[in-house]
């Protein structure tokens, strides 16, 4: 194999004589050495991964160390604060066990990430729930029963909300790399306004407070998975083209608002409320449990139709220069 100095020099105009004289070699991707080197690069990197080769792969992308995004847009609960999302989950199961009906955890989190009267409407039409709620009251549940339960729903919620405003581990380093590349910072939200308006303050307090921020109330209650509130960041950050954002969120709900708008859309795993575990619980685990957890969220959010995954918030910088 030949000794290699240069893979991909840059272009001619930028570079020295030593450079271009080591360009009158044509390391291109036809020739076996490079070919070798980049497979075994890949090999590397799914040996440090500690992934199934047969399952995944790794791409090798070219890019110039600079940002293509103009901006991103964040999810609040699960994905920038509340490290788990338990405000939400912790007011609809107490909620829904006053009226009669206890949901499982799985139950309260599967429709995570919608507007919250959405939410419980999801809930009540589930097969086991809405079978339990005509054993307990003698009929099915209605649209009538939606909105009673909402409204203590909302009570609950509100009161416990500014316990649950923390910026998650590595967020707030996240947000100052982003911004000092010239990023602007966007977010949506299953939240109302009036939740919005203990979170924003609290989370402010605690150093994040993004650029823009809107609710389901400002497009009419059409929250995740409509794009609508994706759109309004656009229109309010200056931002001209879908292309040059990327939606990042913890919910299958925040993938599917994502791609709806036809953004880069990216699932992060560590904190979210998929994985549904407290920090404390999860730092807990052994490697193993960890491994199998965050490859257990991941899979959810690729059939989601996610475009990337990161594990942590620390990885996002990275993986916007690599798609650059």
């Amino acid at each position: 194999m030949s000794t290699y100095k240069l893979l991909t020099p840059g272009p001619l105009t930028t570079t020295t004589m030593t450079v271009k004289e080591q360009m009158l070699f044509d390391h291109c991707t036809w020739d076996d050495d490079y070919k070798a080197i980049t497979q075994q690069i890949r090999a590397k990197l799914l040996e440090l991964a500690h992934v199934d080769v047969n399952r995944y792969t790794t791409v090798l992308m070219q890019g110039s160390g600079t940002f293509g995004d103009e901006a991103v847009i964040f999810d609040w609960a699960g994905t920038t604060v509340d490290y788990g999302c338990f405000a939400p989950v912790q007011a609809f199961m107490e909620t829904f066990k006053a009226a009669g009906v206890e949901p499982t955890m799985e139950e309260t989190r599967k429709p995570m990430g919608m507007l919250k009267i959405d939410h419980i409407r999801t809930m009540l039409h589930m097969e086991r729930i809405e079978a339990e709620w005509e054993r307990v009251h003698g009929v099915k549940p209605t649209e009538d029963d939606v909105h009673k339960l909402y409204e203590p729903y909302e009570e609950r919620l509100l009161s416990i909300l500014h316990n649950f405003a923390e910026p998650k581990p590595e967020v707030l380093s996240t947000i100052a790399a982003l911004r000092e590349a010239g990023i602007k910072i966007g977010s949506t939200t299953g939240y109302n306004d009036k939740m919005m308006a203990i979170v924003a303050p609290a989370a402010k307090e605690q150093g994040y407070e993004p650029d823009f921020m809107i609710t389901p109330d400002a497009t009419e209650g059409k929250g995740r998975p409509y794009p609508y509130m994706v759109f309004r960041n656009m229109e309010a950050l200056g931002i001209s083209s879908v292309s040059e954002i990327a939606k990042v969120g913890d919910t299958v709900s925040d993938i599917k608002e994502g791609k709806n708008a036809g953004a880069f859309t990216i699932g992060v795993v560590g904190g979210s409320s998929e994985m549904a575990l407290m920090q404390e619980e999860y730092e807990a685990l052994s490697d193993e449990q960890k491994e199998k957890e965050c490859a257990r969220v991941e899979e959810i959010f690729r059939e989601a139709g996610a475009d990337a995954v990161i594990r942590s918030m620390g990885e996002l910088p990275l993986l916007l220069k690599q798609i650059a």
